[in-house]
């Protein structure tokens, strides 16, 4: 009888020591939604400052193993007047506002052809934050 509680007692640590494995190595730490930068790459790490009522214009340009990629505003705010082309990455305008604007620029892979029809692809998507000084 005891050996058999013992077996039991091992087991069940070994079974716990398993689970407690498996609890941590998800990554439960990142930052849901902060892109996998292992297969794309935003090359863009700063803008030009700019001038109200003086045409503005801005390339972000990344990697991007599968084309066409996309480029996505996802945090903070352009400066009113200046609108970024999803598809090209050229931020351009006319500003309107005076002052420092900070966003954050998203570049997101395209789709995989070698992936099997109907299939819910997680897109990788490297990002970076600007800044952008807007002065009179």
């Amino acid at each position: 009888m005891f050996a058999r509680s013992k077996r039991f007692a091992f087991a069940c640590a070994v079974g716990l020591a398993a689970a407690s494995s498996l609890a941590s190595c998800g990554g439960g730490s990142g930052n849901a939604g902060a892109g996998n930068v292992e297969l794309v790459t935003l090359l863009t790490s700063s803008v030009p400052d700019g001038t109200t009522g003086v045409a503005y214009t801005a390339q972000f340009v990344a990697d991007f193993p599968h084309p066409a990629g996309r480029f996505l505003i996802t945090g903070g705010a352009l400066p009113p007047g200046l609108e970024l082309d999803n598809q090209t990455g050229l931020l351009t305008g006319y500003p309107r506002q005076t002052g420092v604007f900070t966003f954050e620029i998203g570049a997101r892979d395209g789709s995989d052809s070698n992936l099997p029809p109907n299939r819910d692809a997680n897109l990788a998507e490297d990002r970076g934050n600007f800044r952008l000084v807007i002065a009179l």
